[in-house]
């Protein structure tokens, strides 16, 4: 970085841009290289956008040498993982040419490419834009036939693009499926853990979640969930909580052992897998059967711990839990007697706004007529929230 900066502050960066704009396609192919270079460095960066170097590197993008368009997409990767950036990439049409080259060329330039897009896709409106440019069909075929690295960049912006409801029927339309299915199946651990998050996306969709399960991913995502490291098992359990948003794929999952390892996962001593587990079982729980299955197989006081010595977002996904098995009288009465109103009576005292709010819903559910004439309204102690019922114990 001393040496850049040294450059920088010497006037190379308007010099190498200058080359980019006018100079021979071997030109243009080193001073892209050179660029490509200073955008390591975050003072170089400022002064690449300012010298007007991306539009003559989107240019080189389309019309320069094999080696240049190569040179130029990895400056433009960088690049597009700074804020600022991605407004001047997209303005000087650097969608369109990034797609292009996810069509063509070596693998080490669509990795470039797909990486770029990666970052640029973080704005809703240009995950639209990257889709309607055509990005999705080359992206899975760099998932299915890419080198290691290009199918790391393919299935991150894959994932990224299906947060948009529209991209995500669009990635399975084009033949998504198939390539997640077996990267589940037979890829190595951090391609099997990256897999399952694009599902769990994926499963957001409606039809997609019917799909997902006729292709036979819930027993895939039950052995991850099983065996997989700590974020393998997290993105099993968000990808079947999604899908479980199917009735019948909660009661497939039920049906193919898939409580225990989820139980497991529940007691970790992480967090984050707690968590996990907590949201996916308040999702499952929807069916009135399991929630029967899941309180026989010793949820309620886990979820009860998590709720007492979680974070916020662990006490949240608890509580959700701990609601949808309320709806059943005989659950919601296993809740009682392991102390549940208790618990959800003391974090009426602590913690945030929406904590509060959940608790006091959740406590609605558990009172009975025994509790009638103990009921008293709460006021957040932190915030101007009320209406949350207390039990008086």
């Amino acid at each position: 970085d001393l040496y850049r900066s040294l450059l920088t502050s010497q006037g190379a960066v308007p010099a190498l841009v200058d080359l980019l704009k006018n100079g021979n396609k071997y030109g243009r192919s080193c001073a892209a290289s050179a660029i490509w270079n200073f955008t390591q460095f975050e003072g170089s960066v400022k002064e690449i956008c300012r010298a007007g170097g991306i539009p003559a590197l989107v240019d080189v993008m389309q019309t320069g040498s094999e080696d240049g368009k190569s040179n130029a997409a990895g400056a433009i990767s960088n690049l597009a993982n700074h804020f600022e950036c991605r407004i001047m990439i997209v303005s000087a049409g650097g969608i369109p040419a990034l797609v292009s080259m996810l069509h063509r060329g070596s693998d080490y330039r669509r990795t470039n490419a797909a990486r770029a897009l990666h970052h640029i896709a973080c704005w809703d409106a240009h995950k639209v834009e990257i889709a309607k440019a055509g990005a999705i069909p080359p992206l899975l075929e760099m998932l299915k036939n890419g080198l290691a690295e290009g199918k790391k960049r393919a299935i991150e912006t894959l994932r990224i693009l299906s947060e948009n409801d529209n991209n995500s029927a669009m990635i399975v339309q084009a033949g998504g499926i198939s390539p997640v299915i077996e990267l589940l199946r037979t890829g190595k651990e951090f391609g099997k853990r990256k897999a399952a998050e694009l599902l769990g996306s994926l499963a957001m969709n409606e039809n997609n979640r019917v799909l997902f399960a006729k292709a036979g991913c819930i027993p895939l995502l039950i052995k991850l969930l099983t065996s997989g490291s700590n974020e393998g098992k997290v993105n099993a359990a968000l990808a079947i909580k999604n899908l479980s948003l199917n009735e019948n794929n909660a009661v497939e999952f039920v049906r193919d052992d898939g409580i225990p390892p989820l139980i497991k996962l529940l007691s970790s001593d992480t967090e984050i897998c707690r968590s996990a587990a907590a949201g996916a079982i308040s999702i499952i729980s929807l069916n009135d059967v399991i929630k029967l299955v899941v309180a026989q197989a010793g949820v309620i006081p886990l979820l009860l711990d998590l709720m007492q010595n979680g974070t916020n977002v662990g006490k949240s996904s608890a509580i959700y839990a701990i609601k949808n098995l309320a709806l059943n009288e005989i659950t919601k009465m296993m809740i009682k007697e392991k102390g549940g109103v208790e618990v959800l009576n003391s974090l009426l005292t602590k913690g945030p706004s929406n904590v509060f709010m959940l608790a006091g819903e959740a406590l609605m559910l558990l009172v009975s007529s025994d509790y009638m004439e103990n009921i008293v309204l709460v006021q957040h102690p932190g915030d101007n929230v009320n209406l949350a019922i207390g039990i008086v114990c």
